[in-house]
């Protein structure tokens, strides 16, 4: 179910579905920021991965036994419960199963002017440590914007695009934004990667600026990037404001 969350001119819009991002428009301007899922692209907007980013289709051991998680975790696949602009979900048998610990997940929109701050609160419910890794992957509606950060000035080609761009830390704590119709900024936070992906066949109206807390298939193969102690809390966040 599509939820609206609006402070004029600001409005956001969220897929229960994993309580993913699929909307963020300026009412002044009827101008729409985030990437409209195309099945015969990318069908998605902007989910969250967790609790891996990216495929690791040899999976991971964990205490003498195998499991294998889907490409970018299985949060994007969860239906959330949606209570005073937040959305809900508490891990469930089958998640155990291919991941054996027991968490809760709250995404919150949080809209201040013209600015948007989407926030994960991880919860370890389970009585062990908890690793993990976990990241967005947003899909902004942009045609081969720039991007100003501490890493220079970068012009999303589509030759640039032609392979994913990965960039470890320091990775920029905030960075621009810009097209020929648009300008945002995205305040990221404390990350270990950004990663620039997009579709082939998209290159030239969307983009995924993805801050994330996670490995590579050079860490031996395994999957997770940090550890949640037991009954530990953890947040995570990125702030999108429309300039």
């Amino acid at each position: 179910m599509i939820y609206t969350i609006e402070n004029y001119p600001i409005q956001v819009k969220v897929d229960s579905l994993g309580a993913q991002l699929c909307s963020i428009k300026n009412l002044e301007t009827n101008v729409e920021y985030i990437y409209q899922k195309n099945p015969d692209e990318w069908n998605w907007y902007a989910p969250i991965m967790f609790p891996q980013c990216g495929a690791f289709p040899e999976g991971y051991e964990y205490q003498g036994q195998n499991y294998k998680l889907p490409q970018h975790g299985f949060l994007r696949d969860q239906e959330f419960t949606f209570k005073n602009n937040s959305f809900y979900f508490e891990s469930t048998e089958e998640n155990y199963a291919i991941y054996p610990f027991r968490f809760k997940a709250v995404i919150s929109f949080i809209i201040r002017g013209k600015s948007v701050k989407q926030q994960v609160k991880l919860v370890n419910l389970d009585e062990k440590a908890m690793p993990y890794s976990i990241g967005f992957h947003t899909g902004y509606n942009l045609s081969n914007p720039t991007m100003t950060s501490s890493l220079g000035k970068i012009k999303f080609t589509e030759e640039y695009l032609s392979d994913i761009k990965r960039y470890f830390e320091p990775v920029p704590k905030k960075l621009y934004l810009e097209d020929d119709k648009v300008k945002l900024s995205i305040n990221t936070g404390d990350y270990t990667t950004l990663l620039i992906w997009s579709h082939p066949k998209g290159k030239d109206h969307m983009v995924c600026v993805e801050p994330r807390v996670d490995t590579d298939k050079a860490n031996n193969g395994y999957p997770f990037r940090n550890t949640l102690d037991s009954k530990k809390t953890k947040f995570f966040s990125q702030t999108i404001t429309l300039l």
